[in-house]
């Protein structure tokens, strides 16, 4: 059997009554590398994963290839920040991860919009959690 990572995402909610419900599952099949690893994070900016192999958690599998990321946030009180360095490499995205919650994607490649009108790659992942240090866990697969 080839190895995959299948992600399902329920949702449901009831809003003045009427109850709204969905479901999505997405599976990425033919991983030749699929890994986890859990990284402390202080609170300052510190390099999750990036491109270039010799700095990266991750130095086994092709960064083009890549076709699943997920960070999940393993404290249950504290917001992580996560910043996205893109290929132009003056231009960033933030997001944050609440308590217990996760963030992923499919792509490192052509994933956002700089302010060219362009998409641009993930170049770097950083993290930090926002009042004390704490644990994320990274999950990341490359298709063949």
């Amino acid at each position: 059997m080839a190895n995959s990572i299948t992600q399902t995402i329920t949702e449901s909610i009831t809003l003045e009554g009427n109850a709204i419900s969905n479901s999505l599952t997405n599976t990425v099949s033919n991983l030749v590398y699929k890994e986890s690893k859990i990284i402390n994070l202080s609170t300052s900016f510190q390099t999750i994963v990036t491109a270039d192999a010799t700095a990266s958690a991750f130095p086994k599998y092709d960064w083009d290839k890549v076709n699943y990321l997920s960070i999940t946030n393993l404290d249950d009180t504290n917001l992580v920040y996560i910043e996205l360095e893109l290929s132009t490499g003056t231009d960033f995205a933030y997001l944050t991860i609440g308590p217990g919650m996760w963030w992923s994607i499919n792509s490192l490649q052509n994933y956002i919009d700089d302010d060219s009108g362009l998409a641009a790659d993930i170049e770097a992942i950083q993290g930090k959690f926002r009042s004390s240090a704490g644990n994320i866990e990274l999950l990341i697969g490359s298709i063949a």
